[in-house]
């Protein structure tokens, strides 16, 4: 006799750094580019930990992860975990250029020591594969649509001024 699961479909998606507004209710929790753009924003130094400057996270804007669980929603698809990220991993360093640029002004950055060397995670990168194989409509997401989400939040941030 089967069970009544063998036949249920189910969809793990295992995110990567998740990222977008309504973020600040999240505290420390928050994404560390939410992090950095609100500090930048705000114009007070974005503090960093000084050996993470080349590391690098896969970021994916909230609204794609939604859009993705709609489309999984209304698509059949074999039973199983898949990754869901923007593929394209962004350094430390470069989150910090972005922001400069927002800004339009030089940043000041704190580094400081990292209390977690041994164990922080120095990258992430998603391995969109399996997803797209089953979801041929995902986004496509580059570092360039990565930054402009970045700007539109870091322009909430700032009250809506750009």
């Amino acid at each position: 006799m089967a069970r009544a699961s063998e036949h249920l479909n189910w969809v793990g998606l295992r995110y990567t750094n998740v990222f977008g507004s309504g973020e600040e209710q999240k505290g420390e929790m928050a994404s560390i580019l939410s992090q950095l753009l609100r500090q930048a924003a705000a114009d007070v130094p974005v503090r960093l930990f000084a050996d993470s400057l080349t590391a690098s996270r896969d970021y994916v804007p909230v609204e794609v992860v939604a859009r993705t669980c709609l489309a999984l929603i209304d698509t059949p698809v074999p039973s199983g975990v898949y990754n869901l990220g923007s593929g394209a991993p962004v350094s430390f360093a470069t989150l910090l250029e972005w922001s400069a640029s927002f800004v339009q002004a030089p940043l000041a950055v704190q580094l400081v020591a990292n209390p977690l060397s041994d164990r922080y995670q120095y990258w992430t990168g998603a391995d969109l594969t399996k997803l797209r194989s089953v979801l041929p409509t995902l986004e496509h997401l580059d570092q360039d649509r990565i930054r402009r989400d970045a700007r539109e939040l870091f322009d909430e941030f700032r009250g809506g001024k750009p």
